[in-house]
């Protein structure tokens, strides 16, 4: 079905592209969108992804050797993303960033360690600076995240709009416009 994969999509890429999708959210969760299906990722932002998660595991690797919090943040992740990666179909997403809460408690663990190991007497200011910005920049990306989530037609909209060929997204957006009596809207989805 290519509302579900593009032509030509393996199951080994597809659960690939689960993984680089899953760890791009983890270090840089922007745009966020509700729900992923396969053709929602590209192969520049596969390479994209790749270069980040690789910065992300050099730090990660850095804490590590230093300190225990590393490995606990390593396998925190690895223990909750494992379930989120399609080995047991969970929904017809391929990707959604609810399956991330849980595996995001391990990479604020990592970043909590690296802050830790950077904050000396001589980077503590920069440290400290930069601590507060990615605080603010969580604080803001939450406030804007959290609006689609309002109603089920609020996020079924959303859906629709950052993923058009996801099913689940116009099959619920129909739901909500046919009991509001939009049936002309509803059928179109």
């Amino acid at each position: 079905d290519p509302a579900i994969a593009p032509a030509g999509v393996s199951g080994a890429w597809l659960a690939g592209m689960r993984v680089v999708g899953a760890l791009r959210l983890l270090v840089l969760p922007w745009p966020l969108r509700p729900y992923y299906t396969p053709s929602d990722f590209s192969p520049l932002w596969v390479w994209i992804v790749a270069a980040k998660a690789g910065a992300a595991v050099i730090g990660t690797g850095w804490v590590m050797l230093r300190r225990g919090i590393g490995w606990v943040g390593a396998i925190w992740i690895g223990a909750f993303l494992v379930p989120v990666l399609g080995l047991l179909a969970i929904d017809a997403a391929v990707l959604a960033e609810r399956f991330l809460y849980l595996p995001s408690v391990g990479f604020v663990l990592i970043v909590g360690g690296l802050y830790a190991r950077c904050r000396t007497e001589r980077w503590r200011r920069i440290a400290d600076v930069t601590a507060a910005v990615l605080l603010a920049c969580c604080a803001i990306g939450t406030w804007v995240g959290q609006r689609p989530w309002r109603d089920g037609m609020t996020i079924a909209t959303r859906i629709v709009e950052t993923s058009p060929r996801s099913f689940v997204g116009r099959n619920n957006l129909g739901i909500h416009l046919a009991e509001e009596g939009r049936f002309d809207e509803a059928e179109a989805q």
